[in-house]
């Protein structure tokens, strides 16, 4: 094997690849469908999340870096809620401050109006 560059090549594959079936984990219905809508882009046809790494030297480095993405996505997926829309509206005081505006901008508009000759 030659390599080009003057710090060598590395002679052994560092890749590690993560595999997560989401058919084997033993959480609920609802967990596993949530965390397949939140992990569709992650996973393959089968179902089966991916995670590869290779930015480390040692394989052992790589497992450890795979194991804690894959920890991360799963953890952020299933404890992030959707959080419950609740039905706001405006207090009182903001209606009663919102029509006395409207008024006051009615009044301007209705001084605009023409008069016509015979109310002169």
């Amino acid at each position: 094997m030659h390599c080009n560059n003057l710090g060598g090549c590395r002679k052994g594959s560092t890749k590690v690849t993560a595999r997560l079936d989401t058919a084997y984990l033993s959480v609920d219905q609802d967990d596993i469908a949530r965390l397949k809508r939140r992990l569709i882009n992650r996973m393959n046809s089968e179902g089966i999340v991916v995670i590869q790494v290779d930015s480390a030297r040692s394989q052992a480095r790589n497992r450890e870096i795979a194991l804690e993405r894959l920890e991360m996505l799963v953890f952020a997926a299933l404890c992030s809620r959707p959080r419950i829309r609740r039905k706001s509206k405006p207090s009182r005081a903001a209606r009663e401050h919102r029509l006395a505006a409207k008024k006051r901008r009615a009044a301007v508009k209705s001084g605009r109006l023409r008069v016509s000759p015979h109310e002169e």
